[in-house]
């Protein structure tokens, strides 16, 4: 069989949750059967870039998706698509997808696949030209898939088909370690005290100012407490001086962006996660694999709870004591392997590396057989 060439479409190689999915699943797959290019849309150099391109996996550029470049935009895009000739297109942008999509069809790329990730839009001046998209993407993909269904609904309407395809990890990377959580305590200078984390990146969906007036309440209860927040992202800086006025800059660390983010959640005793809207945070499902408890908002979608009693649900707008009730309710919870239990909910990423492969080769299959 001749291999497969597919062109991934992201807006940047950073380490968010739809990018960090996609390298969990190519580090698993057959790069001699698939042959994997990349399109972002910022000139800045991901952290991924590196790796993929030691992998042999070559990274194009295009302007940012705004009206004003769309012209140059259709230039380039024409050009990357004339010249990769690819089988498939797997664009992972929600509704901007649009943009790419339009062109390969135009060009007769015989898979054009749109892969939600999230159930949420800004709500700005931009949101009406965004649902506009979002309701013609469908004539421009005939392949469909989401994270979960939180997502594909949102993205995609109730009566469309699509395809499930989990939000996987490497299980065993991060599966609870108890020499790991002493190492990396001490690394930290972090035991004895709760250590309180959150991993995403600083935007506006993921309410770092909720999370720090609610430490800050927390703190005032237990003053040996300590927020732990992995990531980076636009609103960094915004957020780094709110630290500042609410008088928390020893009790808050920044741990930026890292590679091994699976070691450092060993050491850790809880995750919050109250986010404005989601569609499967994969932090989440790395944090229970980790054996972590999870207080999570209500907004988030319920199909991200693989393990019932370690994660619970809080109001995004129900009064903070609740979010103290259910942080301490998570912390009196048992560390233990969930191993087992994360692998029986689907979310190996063995498993799941290995039909995504399939469904490729479905897909271009269904295309030669006319």
């Amino acid at each position: 069989m001749q291999p497969i060439k597919i062109l991934q479409v992201f807006t940047t190689l950073n380490r968010g949750g739809a990018e960090t999915n996609f390298m969990n699943y190519v580090r698993q797959m057959d790069l001699k059967q698939f042959k994997f290019e990349v399109v972002v849309h910022r000139e800045a150099i991901g952290a991924y870039e590196q790796e993929l391109q030691s992998m042999g996996i070559p990274i194009h550029r295009l302007p940012a998706i705004t009206p004003l470049n769309y012209w140059r935009y259709q230039k380039a895009a024409k050009t990357i698509l004339i010249n990769g000739q690819y089988d498939i297109v797997h664009s992972h942008i929600s509704e901007l997808s649009i943009w790419m999509l339009k062109t390969a069809k135009q060009l007769h790329v015989p898979v054009r696949i749109v892969h939600a990730h999230s159930s949420w839009q800004a709500i700005d001046l931009k949101a009406i030209v965004r649902w506009f998209w979002k309701k013609r993407l469908v004539q421009y993909a005939n392949q469909f898939v989401a994270c979960n269904h939180t997502a594909g609904n949102w993205l995609f309407g109730s009566k469309r088909a699509y395809v499930i395809m989990h939000n996987a990890i490497n299980i065993s990377k991060y599966a609870f370690n108890a020499q790991i959580r002493i190492n990396i305590q001490s690394v930290l200078n972090c035991q004895n005290q709760i250590n309180i984390c959150h991993v995403g990146s600083f935007t506006k969906v993921k309410n770092h100012s909720f999370l720090l007036s609610l430490f800050k309440q927390y703190h005032l209860l237990n003053s040996t407490a300590k927020l732990y927040l992995y990531g980076s992202g636009p609103l960094q800086q915004h957020i780094e001086k709110l630290v500042d006025q609410l008088k928390l800059k020893s009790q808050v660390v920044f741990m930026g962006s890292v590679n091994n983010v699976n070691d450092y959640l060993q050491a850790m005793d809880i995750m919050v996660f109250p986010s404005l809207f989601e569609g499967l945070p994969l932090s989440i499902i790395e944090a229970q694999a980790s054996g972590l408890p999870c207080v999570l908002s209500d907004t988030i979608s319920k199909e991200v709870a693989l393990l019932s009693d370690y994660v619970q649900f809080v109001g995004i707008d129900a009064p903070q004591k609740q979010w103290l009730m259910a942080i301490n309710k998570a912390l009196a919870l048992p560390r233990i392997n969930q191993s087992e239990a994360i692998t029986a909910a689907g979310y190996d990423i063995q498993n799941n590396a290995k039909q995504l492969e399939a469904y490729y080769i479905k897909c271009v299959s269904k295309v030669n057989e006319y």
